[in-house]
């Protein structure tokens, strides 16, 4: 979706995302992303910018109920910056 959605961006693309984990093991969804378009070889990776979450809570749970996992909130989230080659 993001590549097709990318086809139709003429300059800069702005991706905002969040980090996930997975049974407790981090993806680092920012760093695939930049590896994956700049690897078609049509975008320049130009800077992540990181901002970090001091308190953003919807709601708090001991465990959380889609995993029954401590729940672990995020504490940062990224700018992807990427310029058309």
């Amino acid at each position: 979706m993001l590549e097709r959605l990318s086809q139709k961006v003429s300059d800069y693309m702005f991706v905002f995302v969040g980090p996930a984990k997975i049974r407790g093991q981090k993806i680092p969804i920012h760093e695939i992303i930049c590896q994956h378009l700049t690897a078609k070889g049509n975008w320049v990776h130009e800077k992540t910018y990181i901002d970090r979450i001091v308190s953003r809570v919807m709601f708090r749970a001991k465990k959380n109920p889609a995993t029954g996992l401590e729940d672990q909130r995020t504490d940062r989230e990224f700018l992807v910056v990427l310029k058309r080659r």
